[in-house]
């Protein structure tokens, strides 16, 4: 149960591909370290990086204990986190950049503090949060399905699918139950490759958002609250199920490009916004509606209908 490298820092680290190494304790290294078998986190384990090198776990890791790392390279999750016993908590360090490959899952904390890339689909799981995340983006030649389930609060502070070169995701969902916040300096957005964002739950803005979905619907299934401002481009369905009270909302950023009857937006819920409103899609009303754009303008730029019962639009 000692610290590995705590009187004198190791060189590197690495194990062959048979068998369990189980870690208990901080491990300190100047050099690459690469797990090549499954790992078993059986204490809360601070892994530290000295030097510019990767982290490599090229199998499982299971808990139940907590792991932090702290690296200024790349940290590479090549198989399923959480597998067979949740870690208690994954946290790594900014300054570098964290690859996951597999699902994710721990009983409370998520903090990846550096870029995030997806090398497969992944689902990230919490029992009971908080997950914290900046950029993600998905990596291989591939867009990545991610998924994110929280009973907590996520906080998204950076952009998701979106420059480098690299791949937009292939879909973006996160679960009810929990609320997440958006909080990217300056402004960010969410990229689909024609993928499907769907915010389970309520979504908090502090900093403007943009989400662009191609073809892929959008729904935002919560409350959408905030003082800034909210653009959504899909040439399929927006839906917002419930209400919205932001500081501006545009609906179909790139007007006058897709007119096919799927385009369109469905409100099920009030509408207040501080600086305006623009919906270019048709819009369906499936519910009573009122929206309050206070001094600012309010304008449709296509049909306004129900969904095939009389519904009162103020």
């Amino acid at each position: 149960g000692g610290v590995t490298g705590g009187g004198q820092t190791l060189l590197s680290i690495l194990t062959n591909n048979v068998g369990t190494t189980r870690i208990n304790n901080n491990i300190t290294t100047a050099n690459t370290i690469n797990f090549q078998d499954a790992v078993a986190v059986t204490g809360n384990s601070i892994i530290t990086n000295s030097g510019a090198n990767a982290i490599t776990f090229a199998s499982n890791v299971d808990g139940p204990g907590g792991l932090d790392i702290r690296n200024s390279d790349t940290v590479t999750f090549s198989g399923t986190v959480g597998a067979t016993t949740r870690l208690a908590s994954l946290i790594t360090n900014a300054g570098g950049t964290t690859v996951f490959t597999g699902n994710v899952s721990t009983v409370s904390t998520v903090t990846i503090a550096d870029a995030l890339q997806l090398a497969g689909n992944v689902i990230l799981d919490s029992t009971n949060g908080p997950i914290s995340l900046q950029t993600v983006t998905s990596t291989g030649g591939s867009s990545r399905a991610f998924t994110i389930n929280n009973a907590g609060i996520t906080t998204l502070n950076g952009s998701l699918g979106a420059g480098g070169g690299t791949n937009p995701l292939a879909s973006f969902i996160t679960n009810a139950g929990g609320s997440t916040i958006w909080n990217v300096p300056g402004g960010g957005s969410i990229n689909t490759s024609n993928g499907v964002v769907t915010l389970g739950e309520s979504l908090t803005l502090f900093s403007d958002l943009f989400i662009n979905a191609g073809s892929g619907n959008i729904t935002f299934s919560n409350t959408v609250g905030g003082a800034f401002a909210l653009a959504a481009n899909s040439d399929g369905l927006t839906r917002f199920n419930s209400t919205v009270n932001i500081a501006s909302l545009t609906i179909d950023l790139f007007a006058g490009g897709n007119t096919a009857p799927t385009e369109r937006t469905e409100l099920n819920g009030n509408v207040t916004v501080s600086g305006g409103a623009t919906f270019n899609d048709a819009v369906v009303l499936t519910n009573a509606v009122t929206i309050n754009g206070g001094s600012s303008a309010v304008f449709f730029g296509q049909t306004v209908d129900s969904d095939g019962t009389p519904r009162n639009l103020t």
